[in-house]
């Protein structure tokens, strides 16, 4: 597999798109309750702050997997905390992407400042709580029916990890 890491830019507008929809499209996976077109998503990595990143994974050149990265708060007594998502195409999961997404992301949020790294994933989502957890993630609660998606409240587990 020809595997490549690299921060994202504007350009990848439309990639990250089509990762994100699929997965939305798959339900379960994530608090989004609709697809998000090009311009949104362009429009939104380019209003993103100096310490926010995001990363892609290309395999043979095209987008598979992201992860980003933001602070959890405006407040600067949290300054050091962020929040992270990641999504990887279903076709692509177990394979690697994740874990290489994660190391780039985690270098970045060191040199950012950030000395935690908080991260909410349904409670269902296995898949993803296992990935996770294996990361080092701790689990620190449960909240109950948090998000409501497609009509359906669904609970979200809270994990942290201190770098």
């Amino acid at each position: 597999m020809n595997l490549q890491i690299r921060r994202a830019t504007p350009d990848d507008a439309a990639g990250i798109a089509e990762v994100l929809d699929g997965i939305v499209a798959e339900g379960g996976h994530t608090a989004l309750d609709r697809t998000v077109s090009v311009a949104e998503e362009r429009t939104w990595l380019q209003a993103r702050g100096r310490r926010a990143v995001t990363h892609v994974a290309l395999v043979g050149g095209v987008i598979r997997g992201f992860q980003g990265l933001d602070p959890a708060s405006p407040f600067a007594s949290m300054a050091h905390v962020a929040q992270l998502g990641s999504y990887v195409a279903r076709r692509w999961r177990g394979q690697g992407l994740a874990g290489a997404l994660w190391q780039a992301t985690r270098a970045a949020a060191l040199e950012l400042g950030f000395r935690k790294v908080s991260i909410q994933v349904q409670a269902g989502n296995h898949g993803a709580l296992g990935y996770y957890r294996h990361l080092g993630f701790r689990d620190i609660g449960l909240a109950r029916q948090h998000v409501c998606v497609q009509g359906r409240y669904e609970d979200e587990a809270l994990l942290k990890l201190h770098l």
